[in-house]
């Protein structure tokens, strides 16, 4: 929700959301603030804001792939398959991790220690469940073949 506010011969527009930080700017001409607040908005919904680094620092990776396990997974075809790669997953320190402080460079290092293990086809199937959930780590990782 946004809200537009004139203060001290400025306007001033605020939006509001729901797990994203309060997001504020300040303007000279009234059309713009509502034109900020607008686009502001339009990127809340389509989650474009970065999220609230507060709930951020209180959920693991683990937290994610465990509902994912729980509510996605028992839908699909493969979901015995896929399960078993989840928990295997859930087993490696990595899942462990704060959302706040994970970086592609810790599922780089999960890439290497799995490489030493499995195939390099075998980590692209265990890691496209993964990808689901976390995609924006994920999808950077070069595996070679």
């Amino acid at each position: 929700m946004s809200t537009i506010r004139k203060r001290n011969g400025r306007y001033q527009a605020q939006v509001r959301r729901k797990g994203f930080p309060d997001v504020s700017k300040s303007f000279h001409q009234l059309k713009d603030a509502k034109e900020w607040a607008r686009q502001t908005e339009v990127q809340a919904d389509r989650a474009e804001l970065e999220p609230e680094r507060k709930i951020l620092e209180t959920i693991t990776l683990g937290d994610l792939v465990k509902r994912y396990r729980d509510e996605i997974t028992p839908n699909k075809k493969t979901f015995k398959a896929e399960t078993l790669v989840l928990n295997a997953f859930l087993r490696h320190k990595i899942s462990k991790q704060k959302l706040s402080i994970l970086s592609t460079v810790d599922f780089a290092r999960y890439r290497d220690e799995r490489l030493k293990q499995i195939a390099p086809q075998s980590l692209r199937r265990s890691l496209s469940p993964i990808n689901c959930i976390a995609p924006r780590f994920v999808d950077t990782l070069p595996i070679k073949k």
